[in-house]
This record gives C-alpha cells, sequence and structure tokens, in this order.
C-alpha cells in the first residue's frame, strides 16, 4: 500500500468536515462533499484514490461496525474513537501486534458481551461457561455450545406458543392463546438471536486462534492476512449482534439499542488498541 499522506486523528476530522460533519453507512461514490463512509474518509485523508477497501487504507475491516449504526452521530463518535485509539495505524502494526489485538479482542468478546446476551434469555450456565473461558479454543467451544443452547431453547419456546395456542378453546381462551403465542414467539426469537450472537463469537475466536497459529509458524504474509481476517470476524460479530438486538426491540428504541451493543463492541475494539501498544 502506497500513502501520499500522513492521515491523524485531527487530519481526518478535517475531511470528515468536508463531508458534512457526519460518517455514513454504505459505499458512496466519490466527491468532494457527499456522504462517505469511514474507510472512504480515510483513503481520502492519505491521498489514496477514493475506497472503501481496508486493505488499501491501512484499517482493519469495520465496515460492517461502520455501516450497522443507525446513527450517524454515533458512528462518526465511534469510528473516531477507534481513530484516536490507533487502528488507524493498522497497516503499519507488526504482525505480533495485531495477533495480540485479535486475540485479546475475540476472548472478550465471549468473556464479556456475549454472556450479556445470553443471561437475558435466560442461559446462566451457558454465560457462566463463557465467562470462564481461558484461552481461544475454550472460548470457540463455549461459543458454538452457547449457541446451541440458544437454539435449542428458541425451538422450545416456540413449540411452547404453539401449544398454548392449540389449548385456547373459547373466545375468551382464542385471545389469552393468541398472547401466550406472541409472547412464545418473541422469546424464540430473542433466544435464536443470542444463538446467532453465540455463533458470530465462536467463528471470531476461531480465525483468532487461527491467526495465532499462523503467527506462531512465522508465515509473513499470512500472519497479516489471519490476523485481517480475524478482525473482519470481530466486525461481522458486533454488526450481527446489533441486528439482531434492533430488530428484537423494532422501531426507535431499537434503533438504540442496536447502537447500545456497537458502542460496546467499539468501546472494547479501543481499549484492546490502546493496551496493544503499551505490550
Amino acid at each position: 500500500m502506497t500513502t501520499t499522506t500522513t492521515c491523524t486523528p485531527q487530519t481526518l476530522r478535517e475531511v470528515i468536515a468536508r463531508h458534512g460533519g457526519w460518517l455514513a453507512g454504505g459505499q458512496h461514490r466519490a466527491s468532494a462533499d457527499g456522504p462517505c463512509c469511514i474507510l472512504e474518509a480515510v483513503s481520502e485523508c492519505r491521498g489514496l484514490p477514493w475506497t472503501d477497501a481496508p486493505e488499501d487504507v491501512g484499517w482493519p475491516d469495520f465496515r460492517m461496525v461502520n455501516d450497522a449504526y443507525s446513527s450517524d452521530a454515533r458512528r462518526t463518535s465511534a469510528m473516531l474513537r477507534l481513530a484516536d485509539a490507533g487502528m488507524g495505524e493498522w497497516g503499519a502494526w507488526t504482525d505480533a501486534r495485531r495477533t495480540d489485538w485479535v486475540r485479546r479482542v475475540a476472548l472478550r468478546i465471549v468473556r464479556e458481551l456475549l454472556p450479556l446476551r445470553l443471561r437475558a434469555v435466560g442461559l446462566d450456565a451457558a454465560a457462566a461457561a463463557c465467562e470462564a473461558v481461558e484461552d481461544l479454543a475454550a472460548a470457540e467451544a463455549a461459543g458454538d455450545a452457547a449457541g446451541a443452547a440458544a437454539r435449542a431453547a428458541g425451538y422450545a419456546a416456540g413449540d411452547a406458543a404453539r401449544a398454548a395456542s392449540d389449548a385456547a378453546g373459547d373466545a375468551a381462551g382464542d385471545a389469552a392463546g393468541a398472547a401466550a403465542r406472541a409472547a412464545g414467539y418473541a422469546a424464540g426469537d430473542a433466544a435464536r438471536a443470542a444463538g446467532y450472537a453465540a455463533g458470530d463469537a465462536a467463528r471470531a475466536a476461531a480465525a483468532a486462534r487461527a491467526a495465532s497459529d499462523a503467527a506462531g509458524d512465522a508465515a509473513g504474509d499470512a500472519a497479516g492476512d489471519a490476523a485481517g481476517a480475524a478482525a473482519r470476524a470481530a466486525g461481522y460479530a458486533a454488526g450481527d449482534a446489533a441486528r439482531e438486538v434492533s430488530d428484537a426491540a423494532g422501531d426507535a428504541a431499537g434503533d438504540a439499542a442496536g447502537d447500545d451493543v456497537l458502542d460496546a463492541y467499539v468501546t472494547l475494539y479501543a481499549e484492546e488498541a490502546l493496551r496493544s501498544d503499551e505490550t
């Protein structure tokens, strides 16, 4: 990757200011003052051809995180927090630092963020198992097990909803059955959403483990590629989790809840970027 201009957090802010002051979701055409996502803003900041390709601008693949925000203001604040934490220098990080970052992030997703989703649907044992993991292999296994438990809970909730509906007889019973059915389906949807989150967390752990293995094998470019893939998996975990939460809540409340989830992931990414800079 060839750059012509140093892109600092301050100069990045100046670029965003020229494009309306906010970052937008999605891919955009090049323009002097139109909307842009974080990677497009970075490409301009660095004097590169307009692009949202992470490998070209030297950022992790955070397109999923950028695009999942419903609020432009919160998206912009989150992406700038990552820039301030040093994520904009990802392309210059050593393979060892990148691998350390994805390892720490994947473990914390399973230990800290996934249990919140699991406990919200009553899967306390699965949550506790995730909190207790000590390495990436255990994190992957715990995520897979939590996903299976959540899917089973979702199916059970659906069966219970259908049973409640079938048990309704007269008009009053029909109304009660409809209410029970709706509640059961909502519970089933929430459990399945937690299952999706668990699957994403497990995949993030697996990708981080692959990155660690590649780094251990001194595989050169392969180590960097594996770390990039693990960072992308962490980004997908955030974006998917936010969408599931948003869909479950619905409307404006869902949008805010989804953005809250994204903020939790971004905080984790930023904290680990700063921590990796100290080690």
